[in-house]
């Protein structure tokens, strides 16, 4: 009598893993990690790949780019300031009109060392042509006199001439306030305003300092 026997097979186990063999988003590298063309190591002496800028020659560039931008960055300096153009010489004006003017009034400036100095200096300055000098020594005199009208008038004959319209008419009438109200230097007073409204084109204004000129006149007394 044959016994059969039974032969146990054994299957394959599979094996299933865990939770702890599952890489987490912890153990994946980040960009951070990725090594960047910058991080390529070269050989001794080849050139550094394509896109990647040597750490030497980064600095010559960022001073060559710093010295371009200083250079637009800078500011051109202003043109010189233009003295304003005169188109007629109202100074010379001004005061041939008034030396034709018959007075008996004369104005006599005050006795000064250093007043007369200042008007030599100013006198000087103007006959060189050098207008905005004269005009600051008269400053400086109208300092130590500033009631003066004299000084006031030429002065005001300065701005005249550098074309200060409005100056050259505030001075004139401050002189004429200061001053006599007759002869000589009453004619140069008005007719340096009506030379100031002229020009700023105040036809009214100069019309009526013009027939203010003749008020300034004092004829001499006839002596028998």
């Amino acid at each position: 009598m044959t016994m059969m026997t039974k032969t146990k097979t054994e299957l394959p186990m599979r094996v299933v893993p865990t939770t702890r063999d599952v890489p987490t988003t912890r153990d994946v590298p980040t960009t951070r990690d990725v090594p960047t063309t910058r991080d390529v190591p070269t050989a001794a002496g080849a050139p550094p790949p394509r896109g990647v800028i040597p750490a030497k020659a980064g600095i010559p560039c960022l001073i060559v780019a710093a010295a371009l931008c200083v250079a637009c960055s800078s500011t051109e300096p202003p043109p010189p300031k233009q003295q304003k153009l005169v188109t007629r010489d109202w100074v010379s004006h001004v005061r041939s009109e008034a030396a034709q003017v018959p007075s008996a009034v004369e104005v006599v400036p005050l006795v000064d060392p250093e007043l007369a100095d200042l008007r030599a200096s100013a006198r000087s300055a103007e006959m060189r042509g050098e207008l905005e000098a004269a005009a600051a020594t008269l400053d400086r005199a109208l300092v130590l006199h500033p009631g003066d009208p004299a000084l006031l008038q030429w002065r005001a004959e300065l701005a005249l001439a550098t074309a200060s319209w409005r100056d050259a008419e505030r001075i004139a009438q401050r002189s004429y306030d200061l001053g006599p109200r007759l002869g000589e230097i009453c004619v140069r007073n008005w007719l340096t305003i009506k030379a100031a409204r002229t020009e700023r084109g105040d036809a009214p204004g100069a019309s009526t300092a013009s027939a203010q000129v003749a008020g300034c006149q004092v004829k001499p007394p006839v002596r028998m």
